[in-house]
């Protein structure tokens, strides 16, 4: 076998060359990988098994290009199942990727490749290099800080002094808004109250820097802005701008939202345990929280290529993620925006200042333990089945907001509606197809238990 040469080679059908391979060659190498692609095109007639193999006697990793021109080479079945099994010294080498196809069309032309973890163009091909850099190259993405060089040394603790110091920022301004009071630390970045001539109070969350190796991906911003600022529903909170900044001397961005005077939804909660109507009231919070989710699946907007995208999930809905108005109103907030995070330093983040479930920008299965999916946990995969399952753990604690295990408090309650029992159960299944389907079909069911409450039965 030939010594290996190169960090990936790609395998595509020829059609596919100039639309997707070799733009994804130039900008993983243009990222440090050597690239190996020209011997890598598949033609009809050729044996994949081989081309395979040729590949990884050459090359540490494969990446395969799956699209209709891919599967109108007609290869055998066995060689299509067997493909992304393949090992080398306990680790996979293979990596998919979707280009004009989903889900359904590997359904019904390759059933096993269907449930594999995979990145699709259709999000753009800097998503895709990113996350081949990831795999391939884990220290070009996360680069090692080296203490020696004190070059390094001194930017580093420049910018966690300015992290760990949050209230030295009050009375300073950022562009045209003049910082006034520290509301809190998350995952991505640290929260101020601030001030405007225009937009008088809002929030704004100064994102953690960005990872020194990945400056260049920060179009990815731009696309994260475009999708938050096409969220439009009264039950979201409303993105107002997107703010070049640094911390530190560092880069990063910050995001304005309308500041909303409230508290977050399980201590809320809490305080109409004694009220009569408080089954009712938190219903209706309930039914807000799915529309509002419903809303942002259906939201498409225009990314920065000019294409249309279609939905925007939110990946770590929670009670710290729900904030109610003094006058009552429900407002999702913190939009994960996985691709955002996977750029921002975790060497940066004043752990000190977090809450315990805070998710961290440091693996790909972000999110807050106890409220992800196990195929968000396990694999870091994001969709609207992990929306409906992290919102049926929050309804858990909306409904028992004292209970130190709202979700066991549920399945033993005698005092809520059945349906609503089986609801939340169902939303909260290991399995994405035992969950409802969509945000549609949960705001429904609630709403119709909602019409059919009978006040004889007790509140939680």
């Amino acid at each position: 076998m030939s010594r290996v040469t190169w960090d990936v080679f790609i395998s595509h059908a020829r059609e596919d060359n100039a639309s997707v391979a070799l733009p994804l060659a130039k900008s993983l190498s243009e990222s440090g990988l050597r690239v190996w692609i020209d011997e890598a095109e598949l033609q009809l007639g050729d044996s994949l098994r081989q081309k395979i193999d040729e590949g990884l006697s050459r090359s540490a990793y494969g990446v395969v290009i799956l699209s209709k021109a891919f599967f109108g080479k007609n290869f055998p079945k066995r060689e299509l199942d067997g493909l992304f099994a393949r090992q080398i010294e306990g680790r996979k080498v293979l990596l998919p990727i979707w280009h004009g196809i989903d889900q359904r069309f590997l359904v019904e032309h390759a059933p096993l490749l269907a449930d594999l973890l995979a990145v699709s163009t259709d999000r753009g091909l800097e998503r895709v290099a990113l996350q081949i850099l990831q795999v391939v190259k884990p220290n070009v993405v996360e680069p090692l800080r080296s203490k020696s060089d004190p070059k390094l040394k001194h930017e580093s603790s420049r910018v966690k002094r300015a992290l760990e110091q949050p209230e030295s920022w009050i009375g300073t301004r950022i562009q045209g808004y003049e910082i006034r009071e520290f509301i809190g630390a998350g995952g991505s970045g640290i929260v101020f109250r601030a001030y405007s001539d225009s937009t008088h109070d809002v929030a704004i969350k100064v994102l953690y820097p960005l990872k020194s190796s990945l400056q260049k991906f920060t179009s990815v911003f731009t696309r994260g802005f475009r999708a938050l600022a096409a969220l439009q529903h009264p039950n979201i909170a409303r993105l107002i701008d997107l703010i070049d900044t640094t911390v530190g001397g560092k880069k990063t961005f910050a995001l304005c939202y309308e500041y909303i005077d409230g508290e977050n939804l399980q201590s809320w909660s809490r305080k109409l345990e004694q009220r009569q109507d408080a089954f009712r009231v938190r219903m209706r919070a309930a039914i807000e929280l799915a529309e509002a989710l419903k809303a942002a699946h259906e939201t498409s907007y225009i990314d920065e290529l000019g294409f249309q995208v279609q939905g925007v999930l939110h990946g770590d809905v929670k009670p710290a993620n729900v904030l109610v108005s003094t006058d009552n109103q429900i407002k999702l907030l913190d939009f994960m925006l996985l691709d955002i995070q996977r750029l921002l330093d975790p060497n940066a983040v004043p752990h000190r200042l977090l809450e315990d479930d805070s998710p961290t920008p440091i693996t790909s299965a972000m999110g807050t333990p106890g409220f992800m999916a196990p195929e968000q946990e396990n694999k870091g995969i994001l969709s609207i089945q992990t929306d409906v399952y992290a919102l049926g753990v929050t309804l858990c604690y909306l409904f028992f907001p004292t209970s130190e295990d709202p979700l066991f408090r549920l399945f033993r309650s005698q005092e809520l509606p059945s349906d609503l029992k089986m609801l939340v159960i169902s939303m909260t299944n290991g399995s994405p197809r035992g969950r409802p389907e969509n945000m549609t079909e949960v705001s429904a069911s609630l709403r119709r238990i909602e019409s059919g409450f009978e006040p004889s039965i007790s509140s939680a």
